[in-house]
């Protein structure tokens, strides 16, 4: 059986958000990507950006100085 990791997860209210969201993100080194979301936290847009919880002070500081339009952080999501 996998062990279960946690993620913070981005999640956004169109498509055309997420994908911006992410093409910046590569652009800054920030080691995400998108997946589906999860249906228990959201039936938006179908995409969510997935970061590394070690990785969360570079996604908040991202989220601050960059133009990024996002729904919600959902921090410590676990997922297998």
């Amino acid at each position: 059986m996998q062990e279960k990791t946690r993620f913070d997860l981005v999640l956004f209210d169109s498509p055309h958000h997420a994908i911006s969201f992410e093409q910046k993100a590569k652009a800054m080194n920030l080691g995400g990507r998108l997946i589906p979301v999860p249906r228990i936290l959201s039936l938006s847009c179908g995409m969510c950006y997935r970061s590394h919880i070690k990785d969360r002070g570079l996604l908040k500081s991202f989220i601050n100085n960059e133009d990024v339009k996002f729904q919600k952080i959902v921090e410590n999501f676990e997922m297998m």
